[in-house]
């Protein structure tokens, strides 16, 4: 896809270095998984349903579907699929045959090409990219119809399918998604094209300012469905059947081979779906984060899905009781619609809405990860422009439809305390990195010859997984509580303030993990077990000292007297600008209950940015080579430093706030004082508003906090933020991280 430049710090091979970072899953109708490179074995299937419920034949792709689909470049060449490919035999050592040698491995080396072709390369790797028959000629491209159906079983000859509206269900690991796509020329004229594919997407856009181009588009998740797409092989449900035509609508369950549509007849196509329990490590390709490589959660509004369920709608609500039965053909364009003059409908609240994609979840208004089923029609632009010849000829998409699926993952990125500290460690590998290459930088301008290097790849990687003993002792005497300070003061209408004690706040440093709850318009695809709840208490330990020689007698002065707790829930959004982010972000980076700042802001963004100013300073002088800089590492501290961040906070007022007694005496002094305090907190309440909305109201907006995760792109954390307040005014905020897990 080339979204990013690769130049891995880890090391790669010289064909992975040749196209862009991110990996995809192929993956055929049995849920089986490859790697992209064809000869690699893949793992078991991820679900192993009973025999009897799955009725249908899963097979191999087949070599004419291979070189159709996953090895097509955008640039299309001759084709040669009317051989017969080439025999497969048992390797018997080298051949000195005149037709050349082979290394057993025909896909790397198959006899018309020259260099394998990753999926990134791919014309169904840059979808995104291609142009689109409907901003070429309108009229051809109203030639056809697609149409997606999703189904509660398999699909199969001769029963009638039971189709559900799934745009009102939430997905997660190990649901099947079955159904079916009907494709149907509806002029008078043959309508060719070169490929058609199923595939079931997962991606993260973030829309720029060009209306027709993103600024980031990266297809995390991609499986293909062999059985669906076109293929000369010869697919029924049952082997004792030989028809191409489904008697239950009389549908044609074949393509042809000469890959044409013939006016009035309605093809189909099933297809089958699981989705999987992670992604491959091939979608973290540049960094191995195991967390970027956990199933994300549907977030934010995908433009693409949307404007097309607004243009299925409004042709739904403007179609007529009889429709005339279109009568055009390729070679006359017929008149423009009345539906197509109508201003396409806006996301403020016009009529018709699809209300079922507008959750609000909080995330960037211009960024959102997102699942659907595809269907897509491809064919070669010479056959609509004039321009266009063959030298200079692209694949376009004569016609595609999506179904959006909204995926919410259970038990996402669950962290143990090993993992967070090999995480932090890592961070702070990478912070030594950096520093080393500046130090070098400032060595050159003091011509010293002692010049820091940093350490290689292969030690950095040995000391991720294997801490230093003293990088051990130091985080095995770091405190397990989380406190904070609050200086007391006896305010005096006459005299300034005069700090008479010393207010503290601690609290373990656990991370809360509530139960997620889906928005009041969406139901899970399948029942689940729940085992978590919403409700939690956090305890406060609350120490007061007085000062000595504050002239303030422990006797006469009691410590301050708690007013209210109160307890805000925050959430946090980040997202890349461009590049792949580097590291995980652990609860440390996130917030340290410091007194001042205390942020991602500032422990992570502000320090990167003041080491890329003296980097690009330094950069003006020296070279890349003689700072010991590579291009990844430069993208690397170019991500962290400019991070987009967004954050929203929800006072929760079901509180119950529990005082253990009063102040109780710690020293033989009179001088420290000590009180438990144990905060009730229950999220069920947090959005009961939402539930008392009529569904018909076009403004209303299903609210919902979506798990915990973190991405190469786009990230969500949480925390609470406890603020105990005095009865003089003055308040003491705490805060504690909380995930939210389905």
């Amino acid at each position: 896809m080339g979204l990013f430049n690769k130049s891995s710090r880890h090391g790669s091979s010289p064909m992975n270095n040749s196209a862009s970072w991110s990996h995809t899953s192929l993956r055929s109708s049995n849920s089986f998984s490859s790697d992209e490179s064809p000869t690699q074995a893949g793992p078991q299937p991820l679900v192993s349903p009973a025999y009897e419920d799955v009725p249908m034949w899963n097979i191999l792709p087949s070599y004419q579907l291979y070189e159709t689909t996953f090895s097509q470049h955008v640039e299309p060449t001759s084709d040669d699929n009317l051989h017969d490919p080439p025999m497969y035999e048992i390797a018997s050592g080298p051949s000195s045959s005149e037709e050349g040698t082979h290394d057993g491995d025909y896909f790397l080396q198959p006899a018309n090409r020259g260099v394998f072709t990753r999926w990134e390369n791919s014309v169904l790797g840059n979808t995104h990219k291609l142009k689109k028959l409907l901003s070429i000629a309108l009229h051809h491209a109203e030639s056809l119809r697609i149409d997606i159906k999703l189904t509660r079983k398999p699909c199969q000859i001769g029963v009638a399918p039971d189709v559900i509206d799934a745009t009102k269900m939430e997905f997660s690991q190990g649901d099947s998604i079955h159904g079916f796509v009907t494709i149907q020329n509806v002029s008078k004229q043959e309508f060719s094209y070169e490929m058609f594919s199923v595939l079931f997407e997962g991606r993260v856009s973030v829309n720029g300012d060009d209306p027709n181009k993103q600024a980031v588009f990266y297809k995390f998740l991609n499986m293909l469905d062999y059985k669906a797409a076109w293929t000369p092989a010869y697919f029924v449900g049952d082997t004792s059947q030989t028809t191409e035509i489904d008697p239950v609508d009389g549908s044609n369950l074949m393509l042809l081979s000469d890959k044409k549509f013939i006016p009035g007849v309605i093809y189909k196509k099933f297809f089958d779906f699981t989705i999987p329990e992670k992604l491959l490590e091939s979608a973290c390709e540049i960094h191995d984060l195991p967390c970027h490589c956990e199933l994300l959660p549907s977030i934010g509004l995908d433009r693409e899905q949307f404007l097309q369920s607004l243009r299925k709608l409004r042709e739904k609500s403007a179609a007529s009781p009889k429709p005339a039965k279109p009568s055009f053909g390729i070679g006359a364009p017929p008149e423009p619609s009345a539906t197509l003059k109508k201003p396409l409908p806006t996301s403020l609240g016009r009529k018709p809405t699809p209300k079922n994609l507008r959750v609000k979840d909080f995330s960037f208004p211009d960024t959102s990860v997102s699942y659907c089923v595809e269907a897509r029609i491809f064919g070669r632009l010479s056959l609509y422009n004039k321009d266009a010849t063959k030298d200079k000829d692209e694949f376009i998409i004569l016609k595609d439809s999506n179904y959006p699926v909204r995926v919410i993952p259970k038990n996402t990125g669950i962290r143990t305390v090993e993992h967070e500290r090999a995480a932090q460690h890592y961070y702070d590998l990478f912070v030594r990195e950096v520093k080393a290459c500046i130090e070098i930088g400032r060595s050159l301008d003091g011509k010293s010859d002692n010049l820091a290097r940093r350490p290689s790849v292969l030690k950095n990687k040995q000391l991720y997984t294997r801490e230093s003993f003293e990088d051990v002792t130091a985080r095995a005497q770091e405190s397990l509580m989380y406190e904070i300070f609050l200086p007391f003061k006896k305010k005096s209408l006459t005299q300034p303030a005069k700090v008479i004690g010393m207010l503290c706040a601690k609290t373990p440093k656990n991370e809360y993990v509530v139960r997620y709850q889906p928005p009041y318009t969406y139901q899970p695809y399948t029942k689940q077990n729940v085992t978590l709840g919403r409700n939690f208490t956090v305890p406060l330990d609350l120490t007061f000292l007085f000062v000595e020689n504050s002239g303030v007698n422990p006797k006469t002065h009691n410590p301050p007297d708690i007013r209210s707790v109160n307890v805000e829930l925050v959430l946090c959004t980040y997202r890349s600008r461009k590049y792949p982010i580097p590291v995980e972000f652990t609860k440390h980076m996130q917030f340290r209950n410091k007194p001042s700042s205390d942020s991602l802001e500032t422990y992570v963004m502000q320090p990167f940015s003041t080491y890329l100013a003296e980097l690009s300073k330094l950069s003006e002088r020296y070279t890349h080579q003689e700072l010991n800089l590579d291009n990844q590492m430069v993208m690397d501290i170019k991500c962290l430093a400019n991070i987009l961040t967004k954050y929203n906070s929800f006072k929760l007022d079901n509180v119950k706030c529990d005082v253990q007694g009063s102040w109780k005496t710690a020293d033989t002094k009179g001088m420290k004082f000590l009180k438990k305090i144990g905060v009730s907190i229950n999220l069920d309440g947090l959005f009961n508003k939402e539930v008392n909305r009529l569904s018909d109201d076009i403004l209303s907006e299903a609210v919902c906090l979506v798990p915990t995760f973190q991405e190469c792109i786009v990230g969500r954390y949480y925390y609470l933020s406890l603020q105990v307040k005095l009865l003089n005014n003055d308040s003491l905020t705490i805060k504690v991280p909380l995930r939210i897990q389905n």
